[in-house]
């Protein structure tokens, strides 16, 4: 209905929202059962074709290509994404959005990085919000995202500010030798759970029993995808095992 109403309002025709799907702006819809994305999202076939071109033309110019994408919602497209940007030549596949961390896919010899957690999280830090940040919680646009923040969250007792999980990451070491990756290495990062406000966020080498953790978790987030990894106790950081190592090796893109 609120979709109608824009169309009528943009001066488009309403006789378009018949059934189930319609199209607004030239854009189509589809009514959904339930709200959120789900599993049975689907990419847009010419976008998914222009990133992979994208990345087809990075391996021709580069010796070493990562592709990054930003997905808060995951599940068959990304996995599927991930695995058509290696074929198209990406060397390195890393996710970010989630807050948490997700496990690690070693496809076709590269690493697909499904979500590391935050490398650092300084919400309190950013210097202006959406305006329906404010609008949600009845504060005017001269509030302080601060405010908004202690608002959303009660003052610090519901959220983000309890879940330990977001104040957990990983960092990643990957060393490349003659156009194979020989090592890849975990560093688990302390974000400051239980901090003030202003400390929260950045990012420290956990130690002891919160660095086992860490990689504890990413081990198990890892293990649907066949993926092993181990804790090295005496340095306190994960390592994932490439035995037998079946990455095909890099093409030298730059020839001297």
């Amino acid at each position: 209905d609120l979709m109608r109403r824009l169309a009528q309002a943009a001066g488009h025709s309403g006789g378009r929202f018949t059934g189930s799907s319609f199209k607004v702006f030239g854009i189509p819809f589809r009514v959904a059962g339930r709200h959120g994305l789900g599993r049975g999202q689907r990419i847009d076939a010419r976008d998914l074709e222009a990133n992979l071109a994208a990345i087809r033309e990075a391996a021709r110019n580069a010796d070493l290509v990562v592709v990054s994408i930003h997905a808060h919602d995951q599940g068959d497209w990304l996995e599927a994404f991930a695995r058509q940007a290696i074929d198209a030549g990406a060397d390195v596949f890393f996710v970010q959005g989630p807050h948490v961390i997700r496990g690690i896919e070693l496809y076709a010899g590269k690493p697909v990085l499904y979500c590391l957690g935050d490398f650092a999280y300084q919400v309190y830090e950013i210097e202006k919000l959406p305006v329906e940040s404010y609008d949600a919680y009845g504060l005017g646009d001269d509030a302080t995202p601060e405010q908004v923040y202690k608002a959303a969250t009660a003052d610090g007792t519901a959220g983000y500010p309890v879940k330990r999980e977001v104040w957990e990451g990983v960092g990643v070491a990957l060393r490349f030798s003659e156009g194979r990756l020989k090592e890849l290495r975990l560093l688990p990062l302390d974000l400051g759970f239980g901090k003030p406000a202003g400390e929260r966020g950045w990012p420290r080498l956990a130690t002891g029993e919160l660095a086992r953790k860490i990689i504890s978790d990413i081990a198990a987030e890892s293990q649907a995808y066949g993926t092993q990894i181990r804790y090295v106790e005496e340095h306190e950081f994960g390592v994932v095992d490439l035995n037998p190592p079946d990455a095909a090796p890099i093409a030298r893109r730059f020839q001297q």
